[in-house]
């Protein structure tokens, strides 16, 4: 009967599992869930928050934002959406962006605006201390993510470019530019697929690229679904492709595999809505990853019989 019920207790934690989308919000300084319809996750200046930029989950399972108004990175509970404090000080970041924890555990964020003044800051993963320019001398650096390689892509926003690092910082070259139809790239995202996509705020439409920069396709047409102004990207649990539109500010859905819009999920009619950044997904522990249909159905009839043999085996002996 233990085993039966044990049985029971694991389909019930699997098939509950979810993974959540979140999305920044700037000017109201909060983090929505998406999956829930917008619903607060972290409410407006809560931990200091002041124009929330880049989110990324830290090993640790908490989340991270940019705090754009301060210079600053905070630290939240990854469950609550508490504030955990203060994870990275001003001092090293001015008008910090984006930011992706690396292959190394360590903590990369895009920073600055003007002409040459711009670049990747390195932070330590676990305690947040400044440990290097990575990447300098760029100009409003936006995006910023690792390839399966463990090389560096980073958006030039105002050059039209996309340009690649190596793992210590050493310039390789451009991976793509304004020649491949970049036009103010914000937003990197790698694919299920292994193709990179690019949110193209000059065009207003998101673009793909192979993994060695050949462009591909325009994956969501130009204004589709009312797009406006592009920003950040996410591939959500449900394999779709979610774009934030600081132009039309709204977040928008499309297929995943198509690039066809399918919906408006968060309007601007959202309440504290105001100005989308960048996504951050729960990373999903593997023990809790949800089964094939056949696994399931397995499971199922695994607990189901088992259940029946215990209470017929209760049922002789009384």
């Amino acid at each position: 009967m233990k085993r039966a019920l044990l049985m029971v207790a694991a389909l019930a934690l699997v098939t509950d599992a979810r993974a959540d989308l979140f999305v920044g919000v700037a000017n109201t300084s909060t983090v929505l869930d998406v999956t829930t319809g917008g619903t607060p996750f972290i409410p407006p200046l809560s931990g200091g928050l002041s124009n929330a930029q880049g989110l990324a989950f830290g090993p640790n399972g908490n989340l991270f934002v940019v705090s754009y108004g301060l210079g600053q990175v905070q630290e939240y509970n990854g469950t609550t959406g508490a504030s955990v404090g203060t994870f990275v000080s001003t001092g090293n970041l001015s008008y910090p962006k984006d930011l992706v924890f690396g292959p190394n555990g360590d903590l990369f964020v895009t920073y600055g605006i003007f002409a040459g003044q711009g670049g990747v800051q390195q932070f330590n993963g676990t305690t947040g201390a400044f440990m290097g320019t990575f990447v300098g001398g760029l100009s409003d650096p936006i995006g910023l993510v690792f390839t399966p390689g463990g090389n560096l892509l980073v958006s030039n926003n105002s050059t039209n470019q996309i340009l690649e690092y190596d793992n210590t910082g050493n310039y390789i070259g451009v991976f793509a530019d304004s020649t491949s139809g970049l036009n103010q790239p914000n937003g990197l995202l790698f694919g299920p697929n292994g193709n990179l996509f690019v949110a193209n705020q000059g065009d207003a439409d998101v673009l793909e690229y192979y993994a060695n920069g050949t462009f591909d396709t325009t994956f969501v047409s130009p204004s589709s679904g009312n797009l406006g102004g592009p920003y950040g990207l996410a591939f959500g649990p449900n394999g779709n492709l979610y774009v934030s539109g600081q132009g039309s500010n709204n977040v928008l859905e499309y297929n995943g595999t198509t690039g066809t819009f399918i919906a408006d999920v968060l309007p601007g009619s959202t309440p504290t809505l105001d100005t989308p950044t960048f996504f951050a997904l729960t990373p999903t522990p593997a023990s809790s990853a949800v089964p094939e249909p056949a696994s399931l159905t397995l499971l199922v009839v695994g607990a189901v019989g088992a259940l029946g043999y215990a209470w017929r085996r209760r049922k002789q002996a009384a």
